[in-house]
């Protein structure tokens, strides 16, 4: 991770590990954060997709010590609402 020409460009963190050409938008640095991201890209996803064409999918994974965090829930709860095409992986 410290490399220059590494993922995240020497920069600490896996905050840092992003690519938007491989629709990768990494993670952030407040515990559970990612998910509500996911859910926004799971947005984008849905409102850009065409009819009679396969929709893009977003994923979101975060570990136990963020599945008690609200935005987790608000998140779910959003998407659930809406259909949105999230998948809420727990590592």
């Amino acid at each position: 991770f410290g490399n220059i020409d590494g993922y995240s460009k020497g920069k600490g963190g896996s905050m840092h590990m992003y690519n938007k050409e491989h629709n990768f938008y990494g993670g952030a640095g407040i515990v559970g954060a990612q998910v509500p991201i996911g859910a926004g890209l799971a947005f984008a996803n849905k409102y850009k997709a065409k009819p009679g064409e396969p929709m893009n999918v977003a994923i979101a994974c975060y570990g136990d010590g963020a599945a008690n965090q609200g935005q987790i829930w608000e998140s779910a709860n959003m998407c659930n609402l809406w259909n949105l095409p999230m998948i809420f992986c727990i590592e």
